[in-house]
């Protein structure tokens, strides 16, 4: 199929059609799997090289290199493509290795390039549960774990000004200056379903991790580190896809989830215009939570008593924060009693005070729901098929949010436009963005002395946040700025309110200092890191260790943390 660019900005493939608004691509596609993969490819052929696509495909390289494997990480990395291109790629069902075939001949893109970012996220669940058998370890500890902070925050119909459901949805991921610098609203009107809207990235077709269906069905994907996977069941995304086409309920959602047979650990977020559920699975288990008082909060930790244990605590500071948006999700949605509206939702998105008064809303991390990697940020109101999503670079909690209506496929200028209270005026929101452009800088190219000009950067809006100041000491490292960085850690441990977070910028202290020559005082902060923490493993593991190679400092910059 031939495009077609018309004086109106239209750009046409067959019955398919693009136009950019607002800096979203939004498309409407027609036809099989293949079609709509394929026309999703032709119209946005032109910017997939800078979309999430091809970093995805090589994610599971760059996963392990920059754990502590080192080097050995890319050949690890190698053989687990092998292994998971025979054993699931190669068993891939008909509608999956149709829209990749689809997606490559439309874009014009190497196949095999395709299936290795399709299945990215499961490649890393299996990474992560190999990695912790082999080490022994409880933390995934420095294994450069993407971050995963997905929030949704439903509140019911009698919780609601108008009576109307809201399911909002933060997608925080890994991905940040790709997804959210090219993202997609797909209205899609396939062959064989329900017509439905799927939100993604250029070179990510289809709604299985973000959408709503004709019938007002939303879903929404959150992931989890579960101990096990199951290598010969459904990779992610495809049952998403099936719910969208053929359920008009939560009811046959989870008929039809009971019948899925997951990879790894999930948890699918479905509502309609009446009720939400939280439906959590893992290999060999799955269990349902519901509303409470009509409100629903989700992060990225199971809730059901049966599956906790079977969740990897991947590390300290993301099982805490995991546990913090958890909390304050819930806490944000009984603020309100009885007159949510799509605004509080958004606001409920772009949460970074912990509930602190707002002359303290200066953090970018901590017990906050806006994340430095938070990449796509939607209301859904599924009464009417209404949605906003939120416009801008990451965190994209921060909006503006824009109306778009599934009902006439496109954007819907006349809903009101939605602003958080403090969105991109707040300290705490540029200094995430630099952040966020730190964490790509050091993942994503090496480069370490532009990751150290946006942490500075971050600091210049956020110089109390302790955990900057530990980033910027990490940074400094392994930049061999010892200076720099016994200062930076100086400030994180005088600085930071936990006593671990306490003791590793007196251990980060300590290592700058025996760089420098300074024995007696490293062996000071080496025995303040001892007395400031009691109980986190991470820390007590790297206490006996001198780091005579800078070079091999281990560098987690997710949450700004001790991998």
């Amino acid at each position: 199929m031939k495009l077609f660019h018309h004086a109106d900005g239209r750009t046409t493939c067959g019955p398919a059609s693009h136009i950019k608004y607002e800096g979203f691509h939004v498309l409407r596609l027609k036809g099989s799997p293949y079609d709509l993969a394929f026309q999703h490819g032709a119209l946005l052929a032109h910017v997939i090289g800078r979309g999430p696509l091809p970093f995805f495909a090589s994610y599971l390289d760059t996963f392990l290199r920059h754990s502590s494997m080192g080097r050995a990480g890319s050949t690890v990395a190698s053989v687990l493509q092998r292994v998971l291109r025979a054993r699931v790629v190669e068993r891939w069902p008909p509608f999956l290795r149709a829209t990749a075939a689809g997606l490559s001949d439309g874009a014009g893109l190497p196949e095999e390039l395709v299936l290795k970012a399709f299945a990215m996220p499961d490649a890393v669940l299996h990474a992560v549960s190999i990695f912790g058998r082999l080490t022994g370890v409880p933390a995934a500890a420095g294994c450069a774990c993407p971050p995963l902070g997905c929030t949704s925050a439903v509140a019911g119909p009698s919780r609601t000004r108008r009576g109307k459901l809201l399911h909002a949805r933060n997608l925080d991921f890994t991905g940040v200056g790709r997804w959210d610098a090219e993202p997609v609203i797909a209205f899609h009107e396939p062959d064989d379903g329900l017509p439905f809207v799927g939100l993604s990235a250029a070179g990510l077709v289809g709604g299985g991790i973000t959408g709503m269906n004709s019938a007002g069905l939303t879903f929404v994907v959150h992931q989890h580190f579960p101990t096990k996977v199951d290598l010969d069941g459904e990779p992610v995304g495809l049952i998403g896809e099936r719910i969208l086409r053929e359920a008009h309920s939560v009811d046959e959602a989870i008929t039809l989830l009971d019948r899925h047979r997951p990879m790894g650990g999930w948890t699918y977020v479905v509502s309609d215009p009446k009720r939400a559920i939280a439906y959590e699975v893992l290999p060999g288990a799955r269990r349902i939570v519901k509303m409470v008082d009509d409100c629903l909060g989700y992060a990225n930790a199971y809730q059901h008593p049966d599956l906790v244990a079977a969740e990897h605590d991947v590390y300290p500071a993301y099982r805490q924060a995991n546990h913090a948006r958890h909390r304050r999700v819930w806490a944000a949605l009984r603020e309100v009693s009885s007159e949510h509206s799509e605004t509080t939702l958004a606001e409920i998105l772009d949460d970074h005070s912990g509930g602190r008064p707002a002359g303290e809303r200066s953090a970018v991390f901590g017990d906050t729901i806006r994340t430095p990697y938070t990449v796509q940020s939607v209301i859904f109101r599924p009464s009417d098929r209404k949605f906003w999503v939120g416009q801008g670079p990451a965190p994209t909690s921060a909006g503006p949010y824009l109306g778009f209506d599934l009902e006439t496929r496109g954007p819907a200028p006349s809903l009101p436009t939605l602003r958080p209270r403090d969105g991109r005026l707040s300290p705490s929101a540029a200094a995430s963005e630099a952040y966020a452009r730190a964490y790509r800088a050091f993942l994503e190219y090496d480069d370490v002395k532009a990751a150290r000009q946006q942490v500075s950067d971050a600091l210049s809006s956020c110089p109390d946040d302790d955990r900057l100041h530990h980033a910027a000491g990490l940074l400094a490292l392994r930049d061999r700025d010892l200076a720099a960085a016994e200062r930076h850690f100086g400030v994180a441990a005088l600085r930071a309110n936990v006593s671990a977070r306490r003791a590793r910028g007196h251990l980060g202290r300590a290592w700058a200092l025996e760089a420098l020559g300074r024995s007696a005082e490293a062996r000071s902060e080496r025995l303040a890191a001892r007395h400031a923490d009691v109980e986190d493993p991470a820390v007590g593991g790297l206490l006996g260790r001198r780091m005579g190679d800078l070079g091999r400092i281990p560098i987690e910059l997710i949450y700004a943390d001790v991998p």
